[in-house]
Protein backbone atom coordinates (compact mmCIF):
# COMPACT_ATOMS: atom_id res chain seq x y z
CA UNK A 1 0.00 0.00 0.00
CA UNK A 2 3.10 2.39 1.21
CA UNK A 3 4.67 1.44 -2.81
CA UNK A 4 1.44 2.43 -4.54
CA UNK A 5 0.88 5.38 -2.40
CA UNK A 6 4.39 6.65 -2.89
CA UNK A 7 4.09 5.63 -6.60
CA UNK A 8 0.87 8.10 -6.86
CA UNK A 9 2.32 10.71 -5.36
CA UNK A 10 5.61 10.50 -7.73
CA UNK A 11 3.35 10.33 -10.97
CA UNK A 12 1.09 13.66 -9.12
CA UNK A 13 4.55 15.67 -8.54
CA UNK A 14 5.69 14.66 -12.00
CA UNK A 15 2.30 15.98 -13.71
CA UNK A 16 2.59 19.42 -11.86
CA UNK A 17 6.49 19.72 -12.41
CA UNK A 18 5.49 19.07 -16.46
CA UNK A 19 2.38 21.30 -16.16
CA UNK A 20 4.62 23.86 -14.81
CA UNK A 21 7.66 23.26 -17.46
CA UNK A 22 4.68 23.70 -20.37
CA UNK A 23 3.21 26.64 -18.99
CA UNK A 24 7.16 28.27 -18.19
CA UNK A 25 8.28 27.12 -21.83
CA UNK A 26 4.57 28.73 -23.41
CA UNK A 27 5.45 32.20 -21.60
CA UNK A 28 8.97 32.11 -22.56
CA UNK A 29 7.66 31.52 -26.33
CA UNK A 30 5.34 34.20 -26.21
CA UNK A 31 7.64 36.96 -24.62
CA UNK A 32 10.59 35.85 -27.26
CA UNK A 33 8.01 36.19 -29.71
CA UNK A 34 7.19 39.85 -29.12
CA UNK A 35 10.62 40.49 -28.30
CA UNK A 36 11.59 39.65 -31.79
CA UNK A 37 8.54 41.86 -33.49
CA UNK A 38 10.35 44.49 -31.43
CA UNK A 39 14.05 43.74 -32.58
CA UNK A 40 12.13 43.38 -36.19
CA UNK A 41 10.54 46.65 -36.00
CA UNK A 42 13.97 48.60 -34.61
CA UNK A 43 15.79 46.76 -37.90
CA UNK A 44 13.56 47.53 -40.20
CA UNK A 45 13.53 51.18 -38.86
CA UNK A 46 16.94 51.45 -39.47
CA UNK A 47 16.96 49.89 -42.98
CA UNK A 48 18.06 46.48 -42.45
CA UNK A 49 15.03 45.30 -44.35
CA UNK A 50 16.72 41.41 -44.69
CA UNK A 51 17.57 41.35 -40.59
CA UNK A 52 14.00 42.47 -40.39
CA UNK A 53 12.19 40.15 -42.29
CA UNK A 54 13.84 37.23 -41.07
CA UNK A 55 13.26 38.51 -37.68
CA UNK A 56 9.90 38.77 -38.57
CA UNK A 57 9.82 35.26 -40.00
CA UNK A 58 11.31 33.95 -36.57
CA UNK A 59 8.60 36.08 -34.98
CA UNK A 60 5.70 34.56 -36.68
CA UNK A 61 7.36 30.77 -36.00
CA UNK A 62 7.69 31.79 -32.04
CA UNK A 63 4.30 33.18 -31.65
CA UNK A 64 2.66 30.47 -33.75
CA UNK A 65 4.34 27.58 -31.11
CA UNK A 66 3.06 29.68 -28.25
CA UNK A 67 -0.29 30.53 -29.82
CA UNK A 68 0.00 34.06 -29.40
CA UNK A 69 -1.87 34.54 -31.89
CA UNK A 70 -2.26 38.21 -31.79
CA UNK A 71 1.69 38.79 -32.19
CA UNK A 72 1.06 35.83 -35.30
CA UNK A 73 -0.66 37.68 -37.33
CA UNK A 74 0.98 41.60 -37.25
CA UNK A 75 4.01 39.97 -37.72
CA UNK A 76 2.40 38.45 -41.22
CA UNK A 77 1.22 41.87 -41.88
CA UNK A 78 4.54 43.92 -40.76
CA UNK A 79 6.11 41.10 -43.23
CA UNK A 80 3.60 41.51 -45.62
CA UNK A 81 3.91 45.54 -45.63
CA UNK A 82 7.95 45.27 -45.91
CA UNK A 83 7.39 42.98 -48.96
CA UNK A 84 4.19 45.28 -50.82
CA UNK A 85 6.68 47.28 -52.95
CA UNK A 86 8.96 44.55 -54.65
CA UNK A 87 6.09 41.84 -54.56
CA UNK A 88 2.84 42.55 -54.19
CA UNK A 89 1.30 39.19 -54.92
CA UNK A 90 3.78 37.78 -51.67
CA UNK A 91 2.15 40.45 -49.69
CA UNK A 92 -0.95 40.00 -50.82
CA UNK A 93 -0.64 35.84 -49.51
CA UNK A 94 1.02 36.81 -46.29
CA UNK A 95 -1.99 39.16 -45.70
CA UNK A 96 -4.61 36.78 -46.41
CA UNK A 97 -2.63 34.28 -44.00
CA UNK A 98 -2.83 37.13 -41.28
CA UNK A 99 -6.99 37.11 -41.76
CA UNK A 100 -6.49 33.77 -41.87
CA UNK A 101 -5.34 33.44 -38.06
CA UNK A 102 -7.48 36.84 -36.77
CA UNK A 103 -10.69 34.90 -38.05
CA UNK A 104 -10.33 31.97 -36.33
CA UNK A 105 -8.50 33.93 -33.24
CA UNK A 106 -10.57 37.30 -33.10
CA UNK A 107 -9.75 39.90 -31.23
CA UNK A 108 -10.33 43.24 -32.20
CA UNK A 109 -12.71 44.29 -35.47
CA UNK A 110 -10.22 47.65 -35.66
CA UNK A 111 -7.48 45.31 -36.21
CA UNK A 112 -9.51 43.08 -38.61
CA UNK A 113 -10.60 46.30 -40.55
CA UNK A 114 -6.64 47.07 -41.11
CA UNK A 115 -6.01 43.88 -42.18
CA UNK A 116 -8.79 43.71 -44.72
CA UNK A 117 -8.07 47.23 -46.04
CA UNK A 118 -4.42 46.23 -46.90
CA UNK A 119 -5.39 43.11 -48.11
CA UNK A 120 -7.45 45.14 -50.62
CA UNK A 121 -4.65 47.32 -51.51
CA UNK A 122 -2.24 44.98 -52.27
CA UNK A 123 -5.33 42.70 -54.06
CA UNK A 124 -5.65 45.84 -56.32
CA UNK A 125 -1.70 46.64 -56.68
CA UNK A 126 -1.52 42.81 -58.00
CA UNK A 127 -4.76 43.47 -59.91
CA UNK A 128 -3.43 46.52 -61.60
CA UNK A 129 0.07 45.02 -62.48
CA UNK A 130 -1.44 41.91 -64.17
CA UNK A 131 -4.03 44.24 -66.08
CA UNK A 132 -6.64 41.85 -64.53
CA UNK A 133 -10.13 42.53 -62.72
CA UNK A 134 -10.27 44.31 -59.52
CA UNK A 135 -12.62 42.18 -58.05
CA UNK A 136 -10.90 40.94 -55.10
CA UNK A 137 -9.58 44.02 -53.95
CA UNK A 138 -13.00 46.17 -53.82
CA UNK A 139 -14.52 43.20 -51.86
CA UNK A 140 -11.88 43.47 -49.41
CA UNK A 141 -11.88 47.28 -48.90
CA UNK A 142 -15.65 47.35 -49.02
CA UNK A 143 -16.17 44.45 -46.65
CA UNK A 144 -13.85 46.73 -44.40
CA UNK A 145 -14.91 49.70 -45.26
CA UNK A 146 -18.83 48.28 -43.69
CA UNK A 147 -17.31 46.71 -40.49
CA UNK A 148 -15.23 50.08 -40.30
CA UNK A 149 -19.34 52.24 -40.80
CA UNK A 150 -21.05 49.57 -38.59
CA UNK A 151 -19.05 50.70 -35.76
CA UNK A 152 -18.48 54.20 -36.30
CA UNK A 153 -14.86 54.31 -36.76
CA UNK A 154 -14.63 57.21 -38.63
CA UNK A 155 -10.57 57.39 -39.07
CA UNK A 156 -11.00 53.63 -40.62
CA UNK A 157 -14.27 55.16 -42.47
CA UNK A 158 -11.80 57.60 -43.92
CA UNK A 159 -8.66 55.32 -44.78
CA UNK A 160 -11.01 52.94 -46.42
CA UNK A 161 -12.55 55.53 -48.71
CA UNK A 162 -9.56 56.48 -49.59
CA UNK A 163 -8.34 52.99 -50.51
CA UNK A 164 -11.68 52.56 -52.50
CA UNK A 165 -10.66 55.71 -54.12
CA UNK A 166 -7.44 54.99 -55.37
CA UNK A 167 -8.65 51.56 -56.48
CA UNK A 168 -11.57 53.09 -59.01
CA UNK A 169 -8.82 55.75 -59.89
CA UNK A 170 -6.46 52.97 -61.09
CA UNK A 171 -9.51 51.36 -62.96
CA UNK A 172 -10.11 54.79 -64.67
CA UNK A 173 -13.18 55.62 -62.95
CA UNK A 174 -12.27 59.12 -61.95
CA UNK A 175 -15.61 60.33 -60.85
CA UNK A 176 -16.23 57.50 -58.47
CA UNK A 177 -12.32 57.76 -57.30
CA UNK A 178 -13.24 61.77 -56.77
CA UNK A 179 -16.92 60.73 -54.85
CA UNK A 180 -14.96 58.32 -52.62
CA UNK A 181 -12.20 61.19 -51.90
CA UNK A 182 -14.71 63.68 -51.13
CA UNK A 183 -16.86 61.14 -48.71
CA UNK A 184 -13.48 60.56 -46.96
CA UNK A 185 -12.82 64.04 -46.20
CA UNK A 186 -16.27 65.12 -45.03
CA UNK A 187 -15.87 62.40 -41.80
CA UNK A 188 -14.96 64.20 -39.00
CA UNK A 189 -11.96 63.72 -36.88
CA UNK A 190 -9.89 62.75 -39.61
CA UNK A 191 -7.05 65.10 -39.81
CA UNK A 192 -4.10 62.75 -39.81
CA UNK A 193 -5.83 61.01 -42.70
CA UNK A 194 -6.60 63.80 -44.92
CA UNK A 195 -3.22 64.02 -46.82
CA UNK A 196 -3.66 60.16 -48.58
CA UNK A 197 -7.48 61.58 -49.36
CA UNK A 198 -6.60 65.14 -50.67
CA UNK A 199 -3.92 63.20 -52.66
CA UNK A 200 -6.19 60.95 -54.38
CA UNK A 201 -8.44 63.84 -54.98
CA UNK A 202 -5.71 65.86 -56.13
CA UNK A 203 -4.83 63.20 -59.05
CA UNK A 204 -8.69 62.54 -59.88
CA UNK A 205 -9.02 66.10 -60.47
CA UNK A 206 -5.60 65.83 -62.61
CA UNK A 207 -6.83 62.75 -64.46
CA UNK A 208 -10.14 65.02 -65.39
CA UNK A 209 -8.01 67.98 -66.85
CA UNK A 210 -9.64 70.14 -63.85
CA UNK A 211 -6.42 71.66 -63.00
CA UNK A 212 -7.73 74.50 -60.75
CA UNK A 213 -8.99 72.24 -58.74
CA UNK A 214 -6.14 70.02 -58.58
CA UNK A 215 -4.00 72.95 -57.65
CA UNK A 216 -6.21 73.61 -54.79
CA UNK A 217 -6.39 70.12 -53.57
CA UNK A 218 -2.25 70.14 -53.22
CA UNK A 219 -2.40 73.42 -51.68
CA UNK A 220 -4.23 71.60 -49.03
CA UNK A 221 -2.14 69.20 -48.51
CA UNK A 222 0.51 69.43 -45.66
CA UNK A 223 4.58 69.55 -45.59
CA UNK A 224 5.82 66.06 -46.35
CA UNK A 225 2.29 65.13 -47.97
Amino acid sequence: MFIIRTKVCYIFIITIMTVASSCRQQAQHALTAEACLEAAEAALANDSIRQGETLLRKTIRLASESEDWHTTYIAYLRLASSLSQSNSGEALRLTKQALTVYEQHPDDERNQVILLDYAGTYAAQVAFDAEAPFDEALALTRRAYDIAKENAMTDLMCQTLTSLSNIAWAQDDYELALDYARQALELPDTTELRQGALQVLARCYLSLDMLDSAETAYRQIGPGG
